[in-house]
């Protein structure tokens, strides 16, 4: 008999000031219990009737492992066949490592949606500010944004638990500023997701963002899930299911809620000049890889700086990063960036170097000389280091280099 994974039962719990979305999993023959938390006042729009909240959000893990979907209660007849007949095959085709399942479970049409609001997740990060201010005040009502989620579903680290919680906590903080500053209510959702995978989000993450929405699918009759890459870069082979997210966000759509994958037609230089334009941004963009705050040492922190300088935006994002000391050493901050160009995801820098080339002809060419004679060389040398000298001696190190900047 083929491995399965069976959702035995889905109940609606009431604790605290919230409302807990639970189903009973037997995966594999091991009991577990996977939930979303949603707040209390939302309670009439958290959807028991159907299993698409967890099929949806657990189908790439169901799909690695082997493990067919069983259950005696309905799916969402649409989501089933755009699952059976679209992402199953395709998936188990074009990636490595999904392999064929079965959805074995009754359907249901029926369309749970009551409030027909419109949202989108608010991380702070440039795509996800893109997708907001994209959507207010637009011409086709009914697309509007009504409101705002942050999310606990797996981008604050694997583990799960209190570290995912705390880093969840610090982006509730910037998201519920923005949340005030455009007057659009916030739904915090928070879930036990990561300890069901124990795996990296990056194969999963748009999914587990979907189910968690279908878990409300009542009130959302409109999702927003931005785009990673625009749409020359859709790849569905590739192992970031970023790079395939349109198609992700099609299949992952149910009668009540229909997802968007928003800023397909922009690419990522286009979106941090179109988010300058709103001040919202200015205190609050946060990108780094790092934390919470941006460091402006990381690949994203540098990208973004970069992109602001060719801008003439820099001086209006000083409480979003320092620019003080981006400018202080401008021109080797300028020549790292060329170098993360010429190496690294070369793309993404692109538009930002074609701008600084044609404005400033001499410094690109001077920051393309450093990058290749003196960066790259002491990256690679970095590399090596990290390679032969002891993890404690490494950490050591990168103290008496923090200090001395």
């Amino acid at each position: 008999m083929k491995s399965q994974m069976y959702i035995e039962a889905i109940s609606k719990q009431e604790y605290e000031s919230k409302t807990r979305l639970v189903a009973s999993l037997k995966i594999d023959g091991v009991e577990k219990e996977c939930w979303f938390d949603y707040p209390s006042e939302y309670s009439r729009y958290v959807c028991d009737e159907r299993i698409d909240a967890f099929a949806i959000a657990l189908i790439p893990l169901a799909m690695r492992k082997g493990l067919d979907i069983k259950s005696s209660i309905p799916i969402s007849e649409k989501l089933s066949y755009q699952l059976r007949n679209y992402y199953i095959p395709i998936l188990s085709k074009y990636q490595k490592t999904f392999k064929k399942i079965k959805l074995l479970c009754p359907c249901s049409s029926a369309n749970y949606n009551m409030k027909g609001a419109v949202g989108t997740g608010v991380s702070c990060g440039n795509d996800s500010f893109y997708s907001i201010l994209k959507h207010i005040d637009i011409n086709e009502k009914d697309f509007q944004l009504t409101h705002l989620v942050t999310m606990n579903v797996g981008s604050f680290g694997y583990q799960g638990g209190e570290f995912s919680y705390y880093w969840f906590q610090k982006e509730v903080k910037k998201a519920k500023m923005v949340s005030s500053e455009l007057n659009l209510p916030l739904i915090e959702i928070n879930s036990n997701l990561m300890e069901i995978y124990q795996e990296n989000h990056s194969f999963s993450g748009t999914f587990r963002m979907a189910g968690a929405i279908l878990g409300i699918q009542k009130l959302f009759s409109k999702y927003y899930i931005s785009a990673g890459v625009d749409i020359k870069k859709f790849d569905i082979t590739s192992e970031v299911n970023d790079d395939y997210d349109m198609f992700n966000l099609l299949v992952a759509s149910n009668e009540s809620t229909t997802f968007y994958s928003t800023g397909l037609e922009a690419t990522r230089f286009e979106r941090t000049k179109y988010i300058t334009r709103y001040t919202v941004t200015y205190d609050k963009l946060t990108v780094c890889m790092c934390g919470n705050e941006n460091c402006g040492k990381c690949a994203k922190c540098m990208q973004m700086l970069g992109a602001l300088y060719v801008l003439n935006q820099l001086s209006n994002y000083k409480k979003s990063f320092d620019v003080d000391k981006f400018e202080k050493h401008k021109i080797m901050n300028l020549a790292k960036l060329r170098y993360y160009g010429l190496w690294y995801k070369t793309h993404f820098y692109k538009e930002i170097y074609s701008v600084f080339k044609q404005e400033q002809p001499f410094t690109y060419w001077l920051c393309t000389v450093i990058a290749i004679t003196i960066i790259y060389p002491t990256e690679m040398i970095k590399k090596f280091v990290k390679k032969i000298l002891p993890e404690n001696v490494i950490k050591k190190l990168k103290k008496i280099i923090k200090k001395d900047d």
